[in-house]
């Protein structure tokens, strides 16, 4: 007799490369357990990526491939997973990672540990540059190192119980906190936390790290300075006031296509800004916030360094 699936697995994404995807679905495959879904979620892919995960994804069945235009947003995992939560149907929903590939009983450890009174997350085996290029059994990797109970990624939930807490805090964009504040937010709810590590069922292709991507020069990708500790501001914020529901207004919509084409035919404000930071703070805190329910568009142009004999002495 076939038991009903309980679990789904959500892919956040956006513009990686597909052979990480494949190494981590090809795992999913060998799995003793089958019983699972995914839900992978594109948070607006250039096309040329998109087209290319789409032709990948079609060869696995149990995967539901969902894309929202928000290539011109910042990256935003939390919105991401919380896109997942509003359509999947199962009791538990495991966060994944395109990084990451999985133990042949991992599904089956999944299945042993669920319950609607705890959250589960897992220990992570980390591997070196090469190490990832392999082709070899789960067993036969080593591992850079391994993760301690401060790595807060990669969790199982029960649904009913994130969504109650409205999902991820959607005021997270880039990278960190968004793990950490979840689990702090559950356990205020009344459920209890376990870090697995009992045996390693996750190993993580290398990558390099988001500070690396830090740049003092303008960009196309936008990365606000210091975005690490403003994450990190909420999270305490949200952890010392014991929080429990976030994003008051509606959360885990999709942006379809057409409100991006709606927007960009309704410029009502166009301001070209310099990347000096007088300019910057005035536009973003001083012109936005008086200009609530318009469309405007920003365009930052980087201004040429002048070479000064004082500041070449510095």
């Amino acid at each position: 007799m076939k038991m009903s699936c309980e679990i789904t697995l959500i892919y956040p994404f956006r513009n990686r490369d597909t052979e990480r995807i494949k190494k981590s679905l090809e795992s999913l495959e060998k799995q003793s357990n089958k019983n699972f879904k995914i839900v992978f979620i594109d948070y607006g892919s250039d096309e040329n990526v998109s087209d290319a995960v789409k032709k990948l994804l079609s060869k696995y069945n149990r995967v539901n491939y969902i894309y929202t235009h928000t290539n011109k947003q910042p990256w935003n995992k939390s919105r991401a997973i919380n896109i997942a939560l509003q359509i999947i149907d199962t009791a538990y929903c495991f966060v994944a990672d395109v990084d990451m590939f999985y133990r042949e009983n991992f599904i089956e450890t999944l299945y042993d540990l669920k319950s609607l009174e705890k959250v589960v997350y897992f220990q992570v085996g980390y591997l070196s540059a090469e190490e990832t290029k392999k082709d070899i059994s789960f067993d036969s990797y080593d591992t850079v190192k391994i993760s301690n109970e401060e790595a807060t990624g990669l969790t199982l939930f029960p649904v009913q119980k994130l969504k109650k807490c409205n999902g991820f805090d959607e005021f997270y964009h880039f990278w960190g906190s968004e793990d950490t504040d979840t689990h702090v937010r559950m356990v205020n709810s009344g459920l209890t936390l376990e870090y697995f590590d009992k045996e390693l069922l996750l190993l993580h292709q290398y990558h390099p790290s988001f500070h690396s991507r830090l740049s003092k020069e303008l960009t196309i990708d936008l990365v606000p300075e210091n975005i690490v500790r403003i994450n990190y501001c909420n999270q305490l914020f949200n952890k010392n006031n014991n929080i429990t529901k976030v994003n008051p207004e509606a959360w885990g919509t999709v942006v379809f296509e057409e409100d991006i084409l709606k927007i960009e035919s309704t410029i009502d404000f166009q301001f070209d800004c310099t990347n000096k930071m007088y300019e910057v703070d005035y536009y973003l805190y001083e012109k936005l916030n008086n200009l609530k329910g318009k469309t405007i568009k920003l365009t930052f142009k980087e201004v040429a360094k002048k070479k000064h004999y004082k500041s070449m002495i510095k």
